[in-house]
């Protein structure tokens, strides 16, 4: 990686969220659209009977646990230099925004 983006992604505190995208519990089926579901979160739909429905999710949505990485997500970032801006924290939604004392705006 070049050295002065690295510089000035680590002066703006650039982080990666472990969020479902890059998470191996998450299939996504179409990738334009960024949503997918989730394979160990699910849901009784209320206007439907039967049995528990997959929960949907968007890839850069991030929830409060359970989070692995994909399966050679980790190190194609380590190779490419990214790896050090992976979340280190564990509970990364708790914490988005404070890294920077600025508002997550939804």
């Amino acid at each position: 990686m070049d050295a002065n983006k690295l510089k000035v992604l680590k002066d703006n505190g650039y982080v990666i969220n472990k969020a479902c995208g890059l998470c191996k519990h998450m299939d996504m089926p179409n990738v334009k659209a960024g949503f997918g579901t989730c394979n160990i979160k699910t849901y009784e739909h209320l206007k439907h009977v039967g049995a528990p429905r997959q929960l949907s999710v968007h890839e850069h949505g991030v929830c409060e646990s359970d989070f692995e990485m994909r399966e050679g997500v980790k190190s194609l970032l380590e190779v490419q230099h990214w790896g050090e801006f992976i979340d280190k924290r564990e509970n990364t939604r708790s914490n988005m925004g404070k890294k920077l004392n600025k508002k997550v705006r939804y």
